[in-house]
């Protein structure tokens, strides 16, 4: 998880740099040859943001179930219902899903032979749950699969949380969910209407939308898995996923070139480093071992840390 983090911030990080550079901007005239060259880049770069954006929420359920509701104090048996529907049922549901993609003999009988192994450690000793549940019907992800999602693990009105969290980070926006189906819309109609145009403007928008939601997504969910880790009580785990926050430290990027470590978004800086490896690492050493957002010149997200 750590490893794909650290991917997808930079890859999207790059995409914005990239996005502002001649050859994705359209000229005049609008007939200038040179502009079918910069809408297929920039139709690359929105499905690549959308896609990036779909694994890295899958991998926050995956560490969500695999490091963290694996190793609750309650056993399977005594979890909800839906938690326990979501680890086999809806499992076994997108194991399905999953397989329909694949068309080799081979492939499928190997396919399912290792997936179903996964799915079935629910019942071992120590148990082991897969992630397989989430978004089990569809080929992408969409806003639904992220709401029930989270609902299923204590965290009610997701993307309402989002939108709250967005906020303290500096990346508010009027509506995640609608940020979130904006970026699929975009990602969708690039894929599969080739005349189509997406302005430079809303590919930086989107870009920078798919950069909160991974952090907000990322966040939510390891408070969630925290709070499941430490619950011993099925009628507890809502009230206590509710109740629980890990702290985060901001850093961010100043003009000089240095990076300027905060307590909150708003607060003087605390610390001052040369570079960006030693602030985040300066960061995360604090109590508590926070989360760590790293913001650019302008105020805005552009990595979750730690």
């Amino acid at each position: 998880m750590a490893q794909f983090r650290r991917e997808f911030f930079s890859t999207l990080e790059q995409m914005l740099r990239v996005s502002s550079e001649p050859l994705l901007q359209d000229n005049l005239p609008l007939a200038d040859p040179a502009n079918l060259s910069a809408r297929v880049l920039r139709h690359g770069l929105a499905v690549s943001a959308f896609s990036m954006l779909e694994k890295y929420v899958g991998a926050v359920f995956e560490h969500l179930l695999v490091e963290d509701v694996s190793k609750a104090s309650m056993a399977f048996a005594d979890m909800p219902d839906n938690i326990r529907d979501f680890i086999v049922v809806d499992s076994v549901v997108g194991m399905s899903n999953r397989l329909s993609f694949i068309r080799a003999s081979p492939d499928r009988l190997n396919y399912v032979d290792q997936t179903l192994a996964l799915v079935t450690q629910y019942n071992a000793v120590p148990p082991s749950y897969t992630a397989l549940g989430f978004s089990p019907k569809g080929s992408n992800i969409g806003h639904e699969d992220i709401k029930q999602a989270f609902g299923i693990f204590g965290v009610k009105d997701a993307w309402g949380k989002m939108n709250l969290l967005a906020a303290t980070l500096g990346g508010a926006v009027l509506s995640m969910r609608d940020n979130f189906i904006a970026l699929a819309n975009a990602r969708h109609r690039a894929a599969h209407n080739p005349v189509s145009s997406i302005p430079v403007a809303d590919l930086q928008t989107n870009i920078r939308s798919a950069i909160v939601i991974g952090i907000c997504c990322d966040v939510i969910a390891k408070n969630a898995g925290a709070a499941i880790r430490a619950c011993r009580s099925k009628n507890n785990l809502e009230n206590d996923v509710a109740a629980f926050s890990r702290a985060s430290r901001f850093l961010d990027q100043q003009i000089d070139g240095s990076w300027l470590e905060r307590a909150s978004p708003t607060n003087r800086g605390v610390k001052r480093y040369a570079d960006r490896v030693a602030g985040i690492t300066g960061a995360h050493a604090r109590s508590g071992t926070p989360f760590v957002v790293v913001r650019d010149v302008t105020g805005q997200p552009v990595e979750l840390a730690g």
